[in-house]
């Protein structure tokens, strides 16, 4: 891997966006950080953000929150040009840019409040993770958008049959993590987790468990049981 960021740092200024994201992508998929490398993908990609399409924003995002690089003027450039791009965006991008500004710990609230409207928009569309991953995301950086976390519940009572723990885990977390107490929801979430409780690694049942007494919820087995056909 060595040399074939060696051979790339040569060519960057080369490279047109997608290429620039895609290597950025790919690199931090393996867990490869070298910081020379990566400075060189920051600047060129600095210097033609306005030129990324919605999928070139969300995999940068994504690549340089996986490595924890933290550059204050690429992502504060990633969030203007996804704002005035968020339009175009999938739920796949959508979810990323949320995750990533999320894992680096940045509450950049006009971004904020453009995801959370194009998602309500879109909610339809988006699968399980990409809900869970949303939810977590906003609620890592404190953003309680009634509205969206709404949005989020409903459609996750509609399609509960299909999230895996994972997906619980960090649903019921966001939940908790805003104190927000949505009661169809939590009974829909506990009826899937009785399910596949099995399942659950020691993290997602480290923070469900939390996540259920933050919330105070308590549920007797008859609220559990699946109604009759």
């Amino acid at each position: 891997m060595n040399v074939l960021a060696s051979q790339a740092s040569k060519k960057l200024s080369e490279l047109q966006p997608q290429h620039l994201s895609n290597m950025a992508w790919a690199f931090a998929k393996i867990q490869y950080m070298e910081a020379n490398f990566f400075a060189g993908i920051c600047k060129h990609s600095l210097g033609q953000i306005d030129q990324f399409g919605a999928q070139n924003l969300g995999n940068l995002a994504w690549a340089l929150a996986k490595l924890l690089i933290e550059d204050a003027v690429l992502m504060m450039a990633i969030s203007r040009t996804a704002c005035q791009k968020m339009q175009s965006c999938g739920h796949q991008e959508i979810g990323n840019i949320a995750w990533a500004f999320a894992t680096l710990s940045i509450r950049d609230l006009p971004l904020l409040d453009v995801i959370a409207v194009e998602a309500i928009q879109r909610i339809m569309h988006f699968n399980v993770q990409g809900m869970a991953n949303t939810a977590w995301a906003l609620a890592k950086v404190s953003y309680q958008n009634m509205p969206f976390f709404h949005c989020i519940a409903a459609n996750a009572m509609a399609t509960m049959s299909s999230w895996d723990p994972q997906a619980i885990a960090n649903l019921s977390w966001a939940y908790a993590t805003i104190s927000f107490l949505h009661d169809p929801l939590m009974v829909a979430v506990s009826q899937r987790a009785v399910m596949v409780i099995t399942e659950f690694t020691p993290q997602n049942l480290s923070n469900t468990i939390w996540a259920y007494a933050t919330l105070r919820v308590e549920y007797d087995t008859d609220c559990l049981n699946e109604p009759d056909d």
